[in-house]
């Protein structure tokens, strides 16, 4: 049998290895005490569990940022020790391999993320891995799922880039400071994906940049350190854009162009495709509901008004040479159209 020493946060990754080691040795289990069913329902926990370590052995202990202070992960890690069973420990999870407390610190770790490590895990084994890229997805994958359960539960904030992890919020206040970074490559875009707005403030104005919602970023081990992100004297901080004031922000920018088309000398084009796109991504989105019916009622009439313009235009590419009175009468109509809608 194959124990997975791991924590209970590390369930999905764990569950990852489970499967593929039992896929390549069926008849042999490996066992998982957070996957359901590995423990009969009713039965001791307790009694299960040494059950389990006395009938192991193979011992794979899964380490990660999460995991590796746990007493419970090194009580299962000494049971191992003291009855000398195979013990190969792996990292995972963006653990840096040189920060494991010794004595185990002292023995070669494999990183499950990286595909060359992976197939040597199932080498020493003695199976063989088919497609060590696939199994690294997937427990990427994995990580990123543990990840996000243990955020909710630990109130962390942030995102992994670069093999490293950047936080804006979470148990900070506790850890050591060290030597401020300079933004790594991509960082900002990484943050931007994320959902959040990146600014720079300066280090003596932090008061006022966290009353307007701004909070800081840290590269951080979520354990002993943190890290400021800076350039020159300023740090790297962000707030989560509001998504009413982004669409109207975009929405009244893509109406004032459409405005300063339509009222261009000459002009065969009024520009309104964008202001209408513009307006059926707030009224799609749902966003004109949470601001009222007025605005949606106005919101509808608008796009009515600029439809009709679109229209218009069309019926001028088709007969190009009408009466130059019926044109002039006809793009002033459009442009009292357009103001009178213009929200």
């Amino acid at each position: 049998m194959v124990y997975i020493i791991h924590a209970a946060a590390d369930g999905p990754i764990a569950v990852t290895l489970k499967l593929e080691l039992e896929r390549l040795m069926p008849g042999t289990p490996a066992f998982v005490a957070s996957k359901p069913g590995d423990i009969p329902t009713g039965a001791d926990w307790l009694d299960e569990i040494q059950t389990n370590l006395r009938a192991a052995d193979t011992f794979l202990l899964l380490l990660t940022p999460r995991s590796v202070g746990r007493p419970w992960i090194w009580y299962e890690c000494g049971v191992a020790w003291a009855r000398g069973q195979r013990l190969l420990p792996l990292v995972a999870g963006g653990l840096d391999a040189a920060s494991i407390p010794y004595p185990l610190g002292a023995a070669q770790a494999l990183q499950l993320e990286n595909p060359g490590h992976a197939a040597q895990l199932f080498q020493d084994l003695g199976l063989a891995l088919e497609d060590p890229a696939a199994f690294v997805q997937q427990v990427g994958h994995a990580a990123n799922a543990a990840l996000r359960s243990a955020h909710q539960e630990e109130g962390w904030n942030g995102v992994h880039h670069d093999g490293s992890y950047f936080a804006w919020k979470g148990p900070l206040g506790g850890l050591q400071d060290r030597d401020g970074i300079p933004p790594s490559r991509d960082l900002l875009n990484t943050l931007v994906r994320a959902g959040m707005t990146p600014t720079w403030g300066s280090v003596g104005r932090l008061e006022h940049h966290f009353a307007k919602g701004r909070m800081q970023v840290f590269q951080t081990d979520r354990r002993t350190w943190r890290r400021p992100v800076t350039r020159g004297g300023d740090v790297l901080l962000v707030h989560l854009e509001d998504a009413v004031g982004t669409a109207l922000r975009a929405l009244r920018a893509e109406l004032d162009l459409n405005i300063a088309v339509a009222e261009r000398a000459g002009s065969d084009q009024l520009g309104t495709e964008f202001a209408l796109e513009a307006i059926q991504r707030v009224i799609d989105g749902g966003i004109a509901v949470q601001l009222g019916e007025d605005v949606q009622g106005a919101l509808l009439r608008a796009r009515g008004a600029m439809h009709r313009a679109n229209m218009s235009i069309e019926a001028r590419l088709i007969h190009p040479k009408g009466s130059t009175d019926g044109r002039m009468q006809s793009t002033m109509r459009r442009r009292q159209s357009l103001r009178a809608d213009r929200i």
